[in-house]
């Protein structure tokens, strides 16, 4: 991209982008014309003349030669340091398709990395040729010493050989541990420094950007992911818009210190309290109304019950906190519910993280609640086991997108990162064209386009000018010349710069 009087990256606040075509995430409309932006805000769109002639002020002209644009993109639910440490820290068992892979994979990376435990996460028992977990004997018998701890890709789920229940001074035949019961077994691992977390964080950062997103809301698990990324901000290596959900654990604290929903900058900042309702449908830990399909005597676990989450609801609204609620089988989404409707009129209404197992009239009362869903659609391909998990008549209440656009609801597009790679091309074909060939439940690309962008950030009740009016974010993509809309979905997208807060970077190719 030529620049008339500097680089996209020069530290000049007045920047005139002019020959774009934008998408508008509303009507999916195409508009041709030029940005102009002043520091991380746009001033207007369309015909802009000469600013020069408007402000008298030095500006930088970047000709952007007919490029599409299209406007800034969220992922509204991910542990984005924990993909961090996973990339600097931890052995990649996804797709692995057996036990003895898995193994090799962790004699491999335990022999260049240093240290005592060797963590590895990411492995589907349901892909494996065993079908099964991994056995703790058989974790012994490659690392009789070293403490070994494998996190299943949801993370709700982990396997320890015989040294790392003895750091954890734990037992168990099988190694097996899921939910609540892991908490033991995790706190025996050391923690990461803080210098190994900023690290973690500025890695992960940079996989964002290769992925196409400018901002992220994100699950925080330790206080030092929060101080890694107020390390980021203040040093000017954010890159990223960042809302913070923060565990329920810390309400007394968040209660101590008066701080609620909002604080913060427009680039750091906090926005809701985490509970979890229930697990995952890969652990079979998701809490459903009648069991499981492939497992007739579980029906998963209900960790927080209605009013147990009544109590938590109204708790964070008196400290002006949101609430944020991991349901994702329709038990848990139906206490989410009750809980809801209890609570209206006390404060903002939840939000639900995954909402993976939803009936129609489940999805009805969350459109008439104002219940938001951060949805992931590249589980449809992961959780290939779908149907014999939940049988038929239930797997068709499955990642229900349209069922519950049609009612009214926001879905805010999310990986769930690291259990999926942070590639926004993946989570729109998932709305599109999805794998399990249930395209009445289909999202147009226009929706798709809406759930990365005005439902993404509305769904924690912000307020903002929509992308491309005056005063919105200036965040953006820059694709190749020849780039239509709607874009492909069977390929990567051509992304050649991404902008955040009017200022132009690389798409890294390594990270």
């Amino acid at each position: 991209m030529a620049s008339a009087t500097g680089s996209p990256g020069s530290k000049a606040s007045l920047r005139l982008w002019k020959n774009a075509r934008r998408v508008d995430p509303a009507t999916g409309a195409v508009r041709s014309g030029s940005l102009l932006t002043w520091g991380d805000r746009i001033v207007s769109a369309g015909e802009v003349g000469d600013p020069k002639d408007l402000l008298g002020l030095p500006v930088e002209a970047v000709d952007l030669d007919g490029r599409l644009l299209l406007p800034g993109l969220t992922d509204a639910h991910c542990h984005l340091v924990r993909y961090g440490l996973d990339l600097t820290r931890t052995a990649d068992l996804t797709g692995v398709a057996s036990i003895e892979e898995m193994l090799h994979r962790l004699q491999v990376h335990a022999a260049r990395t240093p240290g005592d435990w060797v963590i590895g996460r990411g492995f589907d028992q349901d892909r494996l040729r065993e079908r099964r977990f991994p056995r703790r004997d058989e974790l012994d018998a490659r690392f009789p010493d070293r403490p070994v701890l494998l996190h299943r890709i949801c993370c709700h789920a982990v396997v320890a050989n015989r040294a790392a229940l003895d750091r954890a001074r734990l037992t168990s035949a099988d190694g097996l541990f899921t939910e609540d019961a892991m908490a033991l077994l995790l706190s025996a691992v050391p923690a990461p420094s803080l210098e190994e977390t900023v690290h973690a964080a500025r890695t992960a950062i940079r996989a964002y950007h290769r992925g196409g997103f400018t901002a992220a809301h994100v699950l925080i698990g330790h206080p030092d992911e929060v101080r890694a990324l107020q390390i980021l901000r203040q040093q000017g290596e954010m890159g990223l818009r960042l809302r913070l959900i923060l565990p329920y654990s810390w309400i007394d604290s968040m209660e101590a210190l008066g701080v609620s929903s909002g604080f913060g900058d427009d680039m750091l900042r906090i926005a809701a309290l985490k509970s979890f309702a229930d697990g995952s449908l890969g652990a079979r830990t998701a809490a459903l109304r009648t069991p499981y399909a492939d497992d007739p005597e579980n029906a998963g676990l209900l960790l927080l019950s209605a009013e147990e989450l009544v109590e938590r609801i109204r708790r964070a609204h008196r400290a002006g906190l949101r609430s944020a609620l991991h349901a994702i089988g329709d038990a848990a989404v139906e206490a989410v519910l009750l809980a809801a409707e209890r609570t209206q009129d006390d404060g903002p209404p939840p939000r639900i993280e995954h909402a993976s197992v939803v009936d129609p009239d489940q999805a009805a009362r969350m459109g008439r609640l104002g219940i938001a869903a951060a949805v992931q659609p590249q589980f449809i391909a992961s959780d290939f086991w779908t149907p014999e998990r939940l049988g038929p008549e239930r797997s068709a209440w499955a990642y229900p997108f349209r069922t519950l656009k049609d009612a009214g609801v926001a879905l805010a597009a999310s990986t769930d990162c690291p259990v999926e790679l942070p590639e926004a091309a993946a989570v729109f074909k998932g709305f599109i064209s999805r794998s399990d060939k249930r395209l009445s439940e289909s999202l147009a690309p226009t929706e798709a386009l809406r759930a990365f962008t005005l439902d993404a950030e509305r769904s924690l009740g912000e307020e903002f000018p929509a992308p491309w009016e005056t005063g919105a974010r200036a965040d953006f993509l820059v694709l190749s010349k020849d780039t239509e809309w709607p874009l492909p979905v069977d390929s990567p997208w051509p992304m050649e710069r991404i902008v955040v807060g009017g200022t132009a970077r690389s798409v890294p190719q390594e990270l």
